[in-house]
């Protein structure tokens, strides 16, 4: 039977990775058939069934996690190959290695790598703050109050078609704000995510995917690291954008970035019980203006519309140099949550002095408005 050039595509792409049986079958061919047209084609695999020390030291590090077809793809051998090494060293992953679902939901993932756009950067930007990554599902997933991340699905489904589910959650039976959660299992786009090592973004700098991005497009993923991670704080005597990660965040990606708009940050590590945080912060009043401005540069409303009022909430201060303002977010936030969550709580939540919460819910209270 003749070949199809779609055949011939095929095999030239996946027979270093799936092995002459495996295209055999995807392909309802012969393996003899397979076999002749891989010798017409000069696609024989030339490594044979010879590992090399570096291979084996490979095999050994990511076939648990990352799966036969990761492994057989970046050593350029045979599915079945990499299967009997790792029997061979007692080597064994739950990761699925069955082809992808091409009629599910899918996310155009080259957005994410080459095709970068404001959305695509930005979406970039929330998910190393608050995003997690499975590899061995090829799940990438955010999970937000409803509010919050419900701004910004359209951003989201710009790039593709994500899957968007609402979460109920309860604390000691007490029910909870529901959470949003946004996801995809498009394989492209958890490949690329592993290679820009999202997987250690609690404590790594994310260089290597700020190298990627156009300097253009930067401000609008630390817009989403912000919305993420950051918080813009306006007190009645002071001014302040502070990034949350844990102890041992390597923050020099925000020192470069401060160093680029001549502003000064300050980093503090704290130890707790059982762990520790790391901030990173802005405090003077020209330097908390200056990375705002920047973030915020031609605004388009994309991000979330809470952290733009605290922006603006910036430039009014600046300009009166005495009130404080609460956003109508904030003063929200704290009514919904206040009896719940008790003072401290809303105080870390929203960035703020625990006096000035319980100044505000005095002054609630006599308004009667709680």
């Amino acid at each position: 039977m003749e070949w199809k050039q779609s055949e011939i595509l095929y095999l030239k792409k996946n027979y270093h990775i799936l092995g002459r049986a495996e295209c055999s079958k995807r392909l309802s061919r012969t393996t003899d058939s397979v076999s002749s047209k891989i010798k017409d084609l000069g696609l024989q695999l030339k490594s044979s069934n010879r590992w090399l020390p570096h291979e084996t030291e490979f095999l050994d590090n990511n076939y648990i996690k990352y799966g036969s077809v990761y492994c057989a793809d970046k050593l350029n051998k045979a599915i079945k190959q990499v299967y009997s090494k790792a029997s061979s060293m007692g080597l064994k992953t739950s990761v699925i290695t069955r082809g992808e679902n091409k009629n599910k939901k899918m996310v155009n993932f080259t957005k994410f790598k080459t095709d970068f756009n404001k959305n695509s950067v930005y979406i970039l930007g929330l998910l190393w703050a608050d995003g997690h990554i499975r590899p061995d599902k090829h799940l990438t997933t955010i999970n937000a109050v409803k509010s919050d991340l419900l701004e910004v699905v359209p951003i989201f489904q710009r790039t593709g078609e994500w899957s968007v589910t609402t979460i109920k959650k309860s604390n000691k039976n007490i029910e909870m704000r529901p959470q949003l959660k946004i996801s995809t299992t498009t394989w492209g786009l958890s490949d690329i995510l592993v290679d820009y090592e999202f997987g250690n973004k609690s404590e790594m700098s994310p260089d290597k995917l700020l190298s990627k991005i156009p300097k253009s497009l930067k401000k609008y993923w630390f817009r989403g690291y912000l919305d993420g991670d950051g918080s813009i704080i306006v007190t009645k005597n002071s001014l302040g954008v502070v990034f949350a990660s844990s102890y041992n965040q390597n923050w020099s990606f925000m020192g470069n970035l401060c160093s680029e708009l001549g502003i000064k940050g300050v980093i503090n590590r704290y130890t707790v019980t059982g762990g520790g945080y790391s901030h990173f912060s802005v405090r003077r009043k020209t330097d908390v203006r200056c990375l705002c401005d920047y973030i915020y540069s031609s605004y388009d409303g994309l991000g979330f519309s809470r952290k733009y009022e605290k922006y603006n909430e910036v430039l009014r201060y600046i300009d009166s140099k005495s009130e404080l303002f609460w956003s109508d977010a904030d003063v929200d936030y704290l009514i919904n949550n206040y009896r719940i969550l008790g003072g401290v709580v809303c105080a870390t939540k929203l960035n703020r002095n625990p006096t000035s919460i319980y100044n505000k819910i005095r002054s609630l209270k006599s308004g009667g408005i709680i």
